[in-house]
């Protein structure tokens, strides 16, 4: 992110500078998009969640098991990105990347061998997290919703027992030194995007305006090869600190595959358009035939 803002500042000759709030001193993704409305903040660096409190719709894209691998969410991301640019602006923001960010897994202090050890667990859901909200319920899990900062100290205190994230994520938040296992397949993949408000982005100029978006997507992009590099350097760390993998039976996936699915019909007209629905199962799909 700084390198990207010291080349804009650099092409720009210093007329557009970025100011950063890092570590949570602006607070978590809710407050950040509370500030962007009031104009106290410019912009953010956002997950699914604070993206989805901007435009619930983008939520379509971390619907659970909906993609098997990256390539496959990069298909649908990139097909459907004129299509979520449009529909921010219409929402008052500019979205300048979206980016698939890492596979989301279950991390527990015990054993999740089956579902159904899954349904005792204590797992965290991020607070005010609607779609993490119902895809837990929909696998027969009742969350404990909490701060992402109180994930942590709730760990280490017993209120939860399980957490979800990416390897990258739960090393970096220093979840890794409370729990014992990662569940197995990935429940969702995360998405990540940079979004600016468009009453701040029309105070560029044209010429200004292009050389962000580009410098950006060029960034972007290797903000994600990068993030991915380190999703497999953090894996052996895991397992090094001792995280066992635990897999799910083929049973147990086939019903979550099944449960997901009805989910994605559930939550039509709540989260999401059916037809933004229908195009995104198509763009996978599509392929899914072309990459077998």
């Amino acid at each position: 992110m700084r390198e990207m803002s010291r080349e804009i500042e650099r092409q720009t000759d210093g007329e557009v500078t970025f100011r950063f709030y890092p570590g949570g001193i602006a607070g978590d993704e809710r407050d950040v998009v509370r500030k962007m409305r009031i104009k106290q903040l410019h912009g953010g660096a956002f997950s699914g969640f604070g993206l989805g409190l901007m435009l619930p719709e983008s939520r379509v894209l971390e619907l659970p098991l909906l993609f098997r691998n990256a390539p496959e969410a990069d298909h649908v991301v990139a097909s459907m990105l004129p299509h979520f640019e449009k529909a921010f602006d219409q929402k008052g923001y500019v979205l300048l990347s979206l980016n698939e960010a890492g596979p989301v897994f279950i991390f527990s202090k015990s054993p999740l061998r089956t579902m159904q050890d899954a349904t005792q667990a204590k797992l965290w859901q991020w607070q005010g997290d609607t779609l993490v909200r119902a895809m837990f319920r929909a696998f027969g899990i009742s969350p404990v919703p909490l701060a992402l900062p109180d994930v942590l100290p709730s760990l280490q205190s017993g209120l939860i027992d399980s957490c979800y994230g990416t390897p990258l994520g739960v090393l970096a938040f220093q979840w890794f030194t409370q729990v014992k296992y990662r569940v197995l397949p990935a429940i969702t993949r995360l998405m990540g995007a940079l979004v600016v408000t468009r009453h701040q982005w029309q105070k560029l100029s044209p010429n200004q305006q292009a050389l962000v978006r580009e410098t950006v997507k060029t960034y972007a992009a290797k903000a994600t090869t990068s993030v991915r590099q380190y999703e497999q350097k953090a894996l052996p760390l895991l397992t090094s600190s001792g995280i066992e993998d635990m897999s799910l039976s083929s049973d147990d996936v086939s019903h979550l595959q099944q449960r997901s699915e009805q989910l994605y019909q559930e939550l039509i007209g709540k989260l999401y358009p059916k037809e933004l629905l229908s195009r995104v199962l198509a763009l996978r799909d599509q392929y899914r035939q072309a990459n077998p």
